[in-house]
């Protein structure tokens, strides 16, 4: 007796001919539909009326009628939500995930771009469109220029920091993974990598020098709106990394205002620009004598604790040496300068020379930045003010600094540029009388190529010294 509602027809889709399995002739039909893939009732003609005894309720079985109400169903389902979902229980999940894998369904292509149905003809990868979890998902536009300036901190930039291992293995791979958590650090990270990169393309790529000064600047601005509300709460888990950003962002600022000259013909007013970076290195003081003990046992423990390995002298601080004691007489027999001024430029040369001479230790790492970030540290708020007012003693001062800036010249990038900036500021505003006290530091700092100009201040040959200078 034959089987109720079971009627065998031949009207059935190509691709459950091909795999000998029973269709039930919905277009699409409900196999084609759970694998994916195109049917041939569809393609074939789309605009042809339902086959009879499929949707009509009159002239077929029940178990005609059954299978109509079922495939209006999953049609209703399909054109809703895009995808057909076929009921799991008609396969082991084993063997329903290995399907799923090698015949995903797809859902609605990325970008606002629809399908009609997963078996689109348009959709020439339906596989790729069953991985995109959101349409409308947008694309952060500059993700490529952060990846090759994280590229570039980590092959090139953070290396040109330290000669010692442990600084460069603290800055390559300790550094990004404590930033990953702390943002503020992987910003000035970028920050620095950016400028490092500008500070090195040539004269006729001004282009795009400009561009990399650009993301530098943006990176840092985003680096100090978030450190800004941490400083007023300092804790264990933040100090480190507060620290190692704000020793990246004291070289940035020496970096950027250099950039700045360089691109715009001169940038801002020397003198000023170093009074900044002097009042970023006190607040760099000030954070390092609160969390010294924390950044001690952080991954950012070797910035403190020093080298033991030899490094090469740096024969510019054994000059200036040589030079202090007469500039502090000098300034000692000065009778026309209010006494605080002159007592206080007297103790602060006699610290340049302390920071000097233990610069000079065989075994002092980046001697010429630690001079250049600890000697600032010190001083008074009132050298500021009367370097503001253009004080030709504290401009005698600013002048043998400036000496200490072209000795970080050849070795950091980001001294570039200073020192005959810084110099030629301090030779506009000094007193006429005053000008024997920076004659050997505007010498030692412009002496060759000065003369080679015909420069006004330039009235001998170039001393011994200036050996020196052109060796380094």
């Amino acid at each position: 007796m034959p089987r109720l509602g079971h009627k065998k027809s031949r009207n059935g889709c190509r691709q459950c001919k091909a795999r000998h399995v029973k269709c039930d002739e919905s277009k699409p039909c409900g196999s084609c539909a759970r694998h994916g893939v195109p049917c041939s009732l569809m393609t074939w003609d789309p605009d042809s009326s339902p086959v009879a005894g499929a949707t009509s309720t009159s002239t077929s079985g029940p178990g005609s009628s059954a299978s109509s109400s079922t495939s209006a169903r999953s049609a209703r389902e399909w054109s809703r939500r895009g995808s057909y979902q076929a009921s799991e229980a008609s396969q082991p999940p084993s063997l329903h995930a290995i399907d799923e894998f090698q015949n995903p369904t797809p859902t609605p292509t990325f970008r606002g771009e629809e399908s009609e149905s997963p078996a689109s003809s348009t959709d020439t990868f339906p596989f790729l469109t069953k991985l995109v979890h959101k349409k409308d998902a947008s694309e952060y536009e500059d993700w490529a220029r952060d990846l090759e300036l994280i590229h570039h901190w980590t092959t090139d930039a953070c290396l040109s920091m330290c000669p010692r291992d442990d600084i460069k293995k603290m800055w390559t791979i300790a550094a990004p993974k404590e930033a990953i958590q702390h943002t503020y650090l992987m910003h000035q990270m970028l920050c620095f990598s950016a400028l490092h990169i500008a500070h090195h393309q040539a004269e006729h790529q001004s282009e795009q020098r400009a561009q990399y000064h650009a993301l530098a600047i943006n990176h840092q601005d985003l680096a100090i709106k978030a450190m800004r509300p941490k400083l007023t709460h300092i804790t264990n888990e933040n100090a480190s990394h507060l620290f190692a950003t704000s020793t990246l962002v004291s070289m940035c600022v020496f970096g950027e205002r250099s950039l700045n000259a360089l691109n715009y013909g001169g940038g801002g007013e020397p003198l000023e620009d170093l009074l900044d970076a002097f009042a970023l290195l006190q607040g760099m003081g000030g954070l390092f004598a609160t969390s010294h003990m924390l950044v001690l046992k952080s991954p950012f423990a070797p910035m403190l604790i020093p080298g033991t390995v030899p490094t090469p002298p740096q024969p510019i601080f054994n000059l200036l040496l040589a030079r202090i004691p007469d500039a502090v007489a000098f300034i000692g027999k000065q009778k026309d300068i209010p006494e605080d001024v002159q007592r206080e430029c007297v103790v602060q040369l006699l610290a340049f020379q302390d920071v000097l001479q233990h610069g000079t230790d065989p075994s002092q790492d980046s001697r010429e930045m630690r001079l250049l970030f600890f000697w600032p540290v010190h001083l008074k708020p009132n050298f500021a003010v009367w370097a503001r007012r253009k004080h030709s003693c504290v401009l005698v001062l600013i002048a043998f600094y400036a000496v200490a800036l072209r000795a970080g010249e050849p070795v950091h990038w980001f001294c570039k540029g200073w020192a005959e900036r810084v110099i030629r500021a301090v030779d506009e505003h000094i007193e006429e009388e005053w000008r024997v006290a920076i004659q050997w530091p505007w010498e030692f700092i412009m002496g060759v190529e000065a003369q080679q100009r015909g420069d006004r201040r330039v009235k001998q040959e170039p001393s011994s010294d200036m050996d020196v200078r052109m060796e380094i």
